[in-house]
């Protein structure tokens, strides 16, 4: 009778930690799917990603919806444009002046 109680609470300390894990892969994929909008928005590249994000946390349920259509409609944001070089000037030599009309 000892042998089979101890197998008994072998088995419930084990199921125990079996359950932790699978309700923390639960909320981990739960929080992922949730953030989803935001996620598209961020790997996209899209104009206004601060709104989607705070549309997508702000109003759960309507806010998910609209934020997925957000997310997947957007424009993206174009690179930035690419600077103009700077002008290239004639290196003075030493003793050279460049005013005109000085001596």
């Amino acid at each position: 009778m000892a042998q089979v109680t101890a197998l008994a609470d072998a088995r419930a300390q084990d199921n125990t930690g079996s359950k932790s894990l699978f309700w923390g892969a639960l909320i981990a994929g739960l929080l992922v799917v949730y953030l989803l909008p935001s996620l598209i928005g961020a790997i996209r590249h899209v104009e206004g990603l601060g709104w989607l994000v705070a549309f997508n946390v702000l109003f759960p349920g309507v806010g998910w919806l609209a934020g997925m259509i957000l997310a997947c409609t957007l424009p993206r944001r174009e690179p930035p444009a690419a600077y103009p070089t700077a002008p290239c000037y004639p290196q003075q030599q030493p003793g050279q002046h460049s005013r005109k009309g000085t001596s």
